[in-house]
């Protein structure tokens, strides 16, 4: 006899088993099951096997016999599903892996592959169908998911046996149920991975669908250059599509796995692909194949963004290529790829900006859905509009609903106070329906006033008279915000004043203001400079400047008279800010003085 867990008693308050033995809430349920239960189990996976090898034994005519063995077979495939034990997470695992482990499999894929009877081969590939969606998909999750293994399974059986490069297409419906299974489990390739402890078993896994769909998708491109001045059907295209979309998953995972491996030999990336390569302790031979592979892509993108220049008079294609728009997310891909290995990413990129207006021309024919932020990585591979585009392209497009807008009612008096009111109050959703607005006892509507009203908002906000934005003094049209300390008020009239220039680049209008270096470099969390506040404000670049090239001993002597705090104007009085706790009273000399100038900036 043996014992399996059944359930959890939910319910509050006592209750009895069988037998009368009282019980808990939320105590154990345990209940048995027979040896002859298991035992039949045994027995009918075992029989699989045996009777996939007598239908391959058939003469090869579709007999009374041998349908019925065929039918059979998918019998008892559907019965060893049938029975899996739904109650026991643990107990369905062993369930699966009796199936696996019996040659089952092995049977099924040799019946498909090498029986001589039509009828055989029907049965065996409609046995190994219901492990596939959308049969599966009858089964509760919990258990599906332990289906990964026999899934797998077959896609490497299938895999292995091919030999000319012609896949089963049964092999390509158990790789799509495999990506939804793995998706399914939210697989994350963490410590613990599909069925295997190590990374480096993930690495060997995944590789063979790496290898696969790179040799795919390299015979893909090909054909796409190569059929440039035909007419080719978008069958081309969606299977571009499909291979990049799939070798995304794998390699992502893959990737991770190299990550991981990396770690745990005490190196990091990226790994140094040289002659000494072999000797390196994170060596794998899936490693090294891995880069292999990727070369091979580079190498076909490259000629493809080359072919794209016959196609470009003037910038505009002459003619259209279903692989056009797979080439960009081929080379997102190439790019996660080069990260491995040392200077990979920029030799890469070395090769694509060759090819610039190519690009550009890509950036250009792209979706609005297509996420292309990955390119602003190398942004010298683009031309300065196709980063501008994808920059607008960030910004949530506008849907225009005239019953739905955001309507305001100004007062062209209390033009910044009403605004500021009305756009406080209103929810992101309402303003990406569009905004309507209009100056009370006025008559006119529409898209004029709407660019009038930015243009006056721009201008009250960035009114050098006002304390929110400083203009440069080398360019009085480039702005950044005052560093002058500002209150729960002002604060809020930053937000407003990011939400008109949103709005702004939502509707596509000019306001005529630009924000200088310094502000931008402050919204990335990137390091400030002094020579990057040269143009921003001459005269803090200047005292700064002055203060490093000082003489040591001027500077120790206490001649300037610093200390660690600065004076700012707010609203016509002097404010004391100090730079640090207690900087009032730190005097600058000539070992914290660089201290001090990154204080200031």
């Amino acid at each position: 006899m043996f014992l399996f867990f059944f359930s959890v008693v939910e319910e509050k308050g006592d209750c009895k088993n069988d037998i009368g033995i009282p019980l808990m809430a939320s105590e154990y349920v345990w209940v048995w099951r027979s040896k002859e239960e298991t035992q039949a189990a045994g027995n009918l996976v075992s029989s699989i096997p045996s009777l996939c090898s007598s239908c391959e034994c058939d003469p090869g005519d579709n007999s009374e016999t041998s349908l019925k063995r065929a039918n059979d077979i998918v019998s008892l495939v559907n019965d060893y599903l049938n029975v899996i034990p739904t109650y026991n997470v643990y107990d369905s695992e062993d369930h699966i892996n009796r199936f696996i482990s019996s040659g089952a499999p092995e049977a099924l894929v040799s019946l498909v592959l090498n029986s001589p009877t039509q009828c055989s081969k029907q049965a065996g590939e409609d046995s190994i169908k219901l492990f596939l969606y959308p049969n599966i998909r009858s089964l509760p999750k919990s258990i599906r998911k332990h289906c990964v293994r026999i899934v797998w399974e077959f896609c490497e059986l299938l895999y292995s046996a091919d030999k000319h490069g012609n896949q089963h297409p049964l092999y390509y419906s158990c790789r799509k149920t495999l990506v939804s299974l793995l998706k399914l489990i939210c697989f994350r390739n963490t410590s613990k991975y599909v069925y295997v402890t190590q990374p480096s078993d993930t690495i060997e896994e995944f590789y063979t669908f790496v290898k696969e769909l790179a040799k795919s998708l390299c015979l893909g491109l090909r054909t796409s250059r190569k059929s440039s001045f035909t007419v080719v059907s978008t069958s081309l295209r969606l299977s571009i599509e499909n291979d990049v979309r799939l070798l995304a998953f794998f390699s992502r995972y893959m990737i991770r796995a190299i990550e991981d491996h990396v770690r745990l030999k005490g190196q990091s990336l990226p790994l140094n692909a040289d002659d000494d390569f072999r000797n390196q302790p994170c060596y794998l031979l899936e490693i090294d194949f891995f880069r292999i592979v990727y070369e091979g892509l580079s190498t076909e993108l490259i000629l493809c963004l080359g072919e794209i220049s016959d196609g470009v008079w003037f910038g505009k294609p002459l003619y259209y290529t279903p692989g056009w728009p797979s080439y960009l997310s081929v080379l997102r891909e190439l790019m996660k790829f080069s990260k491995i290995y040392l200077n990979y990413e920029e030799d890469l990129f070395s090769e694509v900006r060759h090819y610039q207006r190519n690009v550009d021309l890509l950036v250009r024919m792209s979706k609005k859905s297509d996420d292309l932020r990955w390119l602003l990585e190398h942004k010298n591979s683009i031309s300065s509009n196709s980063r501008d585009y994808l920059i607008m392209k960030m910004f949530p497009e506008v849907k225009f609903d005239f019953e739905k807008q955001h309507k305001m009612l100004i007062d062209r008096s209390e033009i910044l106070t009403e605004s500021f009111k009305h756009l406080s109050l209103a929810t992101s959703t309402s303003l990406r329906r569009g905004l309507s607005v209009e100056f009370r006892n006025e008559e006119a509507v529409g898209y004029g006033v709407l660019r009038e009203w930015f243009l006056i908002i721009c201008q009250e906000l960035f009114d050098p008279k006002g304390s929110l934005f400083l203009a440069c003094p080398s360019d009085r049209r480039r702005f950044f915000p005052n560093p002058a300390p500002m209150g729960n008020r002002h604060r809020k009239y930053f937000a407003f004043a990011g939400r008109v220039i949103a709005l702004a680049l939502m509707h596509k209008v000019q306001v005529g203001i630009s924000f200088d270096r310094v502000f931008f470099l402050q919204l990335v969390g990137g390091v400030i400079s002094l020579e990057d506040i040269r143009d921003a404000d001459p005269a803090i670049y200047k005292s700064c400047k002055s203060i490093l090239e000082m003489d040591a001993d001027s500077v120790d002597s206490d001649a300037l008279g610093l200390t660690f705090a600065r004076e700012f104007e707010e609203f016509g009085s002097r404010r004391v800010v100090e730079l640090c706790p207690g900087g009032d009273s730190i005097i600058v000399n000539s070992k914290n003085r660089e201290e001090l100038l990154r204080a200031c900036l």
